[in-house]
C-alpha cells in the first residue's frame, strides 16, 4: 500500500475518508515522496519528519503500522523499511 502515512495523518486529524482518498490521488499525480503526510498550501508536500513533536510523529507511525498490518498482514511496515 502506498502513501500510508497520508492515510495515518488523515486518521489522526479526523479527516473524512473522501478527503484522504483525494490526497492520496494527488500524491500519485505529484509523485510525492513515499513519506508524505499532506500537501501544504504552498504546494509542497510535508513529510513525516517535518512533524516537530516526536510524540505526534510516533502517533502517525503507529497508526500507519496498524493500517498496514490490517490491510496487508504479511508485509513489513513502513517503519521497518
Amino acid at each position: 500500500m502506498d502513501y500510508i502515512l497520508i492515510r495515518a495523518w488523515g486518521e489522526l486529524m479526523g479527516s473524512q475518508n473522501s478527503f484522504v482518498r483525494d490526497q492520496v490521488a494527488i500524491a500519485h499525480e505529484d509523485k510525492a515522496p513515499h513519506n508524505a503526510i499532506f500537501k501544504r498550501d504552498d504546494g509542497e508536500w510535508a513529510i513525516v519528519t517535518d512533524i516537530a513533536s516526536s510524540n505526534r510523529r510516533q502517533q502517525v507511525e503507529q497508526i500507519a503500522a496498524r493500517i498496514q498490518k490490517r490491510d496487508n498482514p504479511t508485509t513489513r511496515t513502513i517503519i521497518d523499511s
